[in-house]
């Protein structure tokens, strides 16, 4: 489903800047986001990502990885399209590596589910919370955020499994509605973010830094590919 996104603005040459991640695309009308789902449409920045969910599971929360964030619970965990990140490797690039074009716009057109649909299913299930997973959900902020603000509201916890590549106003938003951060730290240079994820190193530790400001549960993973990554990384 398509709406207007959050955190974008107008340049003077009528282009616009979404203003969600560190990339700061400059679109055109027409153009698409490194993240390959939010676009320039009429001079708005939209998302097409809300409600368009192409992967829901209840896991176990040891597979986020969370190990002391209410071990043993059960967390139910959806995902949309797209991500940010374009990391060689990606285990999940079916739906990561995803660009709205011809042969998939119906999809994101007519598939729906929504914020309250997701968190009915949770309490339906049994699950103690809701995670925001295998795409990186910074690319469905909106989705997230509504979907939390009514897990929480209904006793859930809510929990974001991320490269954390987000800028800080809409990291700050997340803090009234995010009880857990799983954080993908890939790398430790910009050398390697910019060679293996085309992203940068300093966004996503100030948002570490962030989560610990106010106080939030962090559990950092750093995945060891052989040849992918090792200690010059």
């Amino acid at each position: 489903m398509f709406i207007e996104a959050s955190y974008w603005k107008t340049t003077e040459d009528g282009k616009i800047i979404c203003e969600l991640c560190p990339d700061y695309c400059k679109l055109k009308e027409d153009q698409i986001g490194v993240c390959g789902v939010r676009l320039n449409k009429g001079g708005k920045l939209l998302s097409a990502t809300y409600g368009s969910l192409v992967s829901i599971a209840l896991d176990p929360v040891e597979k986020k990885p969370l190990f002391h964030f209410l071990p043993g619970h059960k967390t139910l965990t959806i995902a949309t399209p797209g991500c940010n990140l374009h990391c060689l490797g990606c285990q999940n690039h079916e739906i990561s590596q995803v660009k709205i074009d011809d042969s998939n716009k119906a999809f994101f057109e007519n598939t729906f589910v929504s914020p309250e649909q997701i968190v009915q299913k949770a309490i339906e299930v049994g699950a103690k919370s809701i995670s925001y997973s295998y795409s990186d959900p910074v690319i469905f902020y909106e989705y997230m955020y509504d979907s939390a603000k009514i897990a929480k509201e209904n006793g859930l916890k809510n929990i974001m499994v991320t490269a954390g590549y987000i800028t800080e106003e809409p990291a700050l938003k997340l803090m009234d509605v995010i009880d857990a951060f799983s954080i993908d730290l890939k790398f430790f240079s910009d050398k390697a973010y910019a060679k293996y994820s085309k992203a940068k190193l300093e966004p996503i530790l100030n948002f570490i830094k962030l989560c610990l400001k106010h106080n939030k549960w962090i559990e950092l993973t750093t995945l060891l590919v052989p040849k992918y990554l090792d200690e010059n990384s």
